[in-house]
């Protein structure tokens, strides 16, 4: 395992937000109202996609 997959493994292991610059525009869905954010954390997009899957 490379120390950058170690690393990103541990910080998710953490359970602290990750934010990922444009995950809203690189997954297409750029008009929805979170597009307006320049970066979303994991936690909200997954909080998000539960919102609107249900």
């Amino acid at each position: 395992m490379t120390a950058s997959a170690l690393s990103l493994e541990t910080l998710i292991d953490s359970g602290q937000p990750i934010a990922v610059p444009g995950l809203a525009r690189w997954l297409g869905v750029a008009s929805s109202p979170s597009a307006a954010e320049p970066e979303e954390t994991y936690e909200a997009f997954l909080n998000r996609i539960s919102r609107e899957a249900s």
